[in-house]
């Protein structure tokens, strides 16, 4: 079983949590990226196509974003994993990344 699902460019780890008394929280901006991002997953890919287990991933970034591309994959998990669609990101076997072309 797979999918393909198109999600706006996650936020950078960097940038996802503020310290606060009792540790690191994540921030509200965060949160509603995770939180819209998991529902236009939901909306793309249907319950039946859902990915027990172990799962691949495959990330797809623009090509001129900045910062490390491995930064962005942690947001893009936990939008999976609230969308429904994968069990846990504990169950992620690979995750790759790729940049988009630039053609002229």
């Amino acid at each position: 079983m797979s999918f393909t699902v198109s999600i706006p460019v996650p936020p950078s780890v960097n940038g996802m949590y503020a310290n606060a008394q009792k540790g690191r929280v994540l921030t509200k901006s965060a949160a509603r990226w995770k939180d819209s991002t998991a529902t236009f997953i939901q909306a793309q890919v249907r319950g039946s196509q859902r990915i027990g287990g172990k799962v691949d991933v495959l990330v797809e970034l623009p090509a001129k974003m900045l910062g490390d591309v491995d930064n962005r994959l942690k947001a893009a998990l936990d939008a999976l994993v609230l969308s429904g669609r994968i069990d846990d990101d504990k169950h992620v076997r690979e995750a790759g990344f790729f940049h988009q072309m630039d053609y002229p």
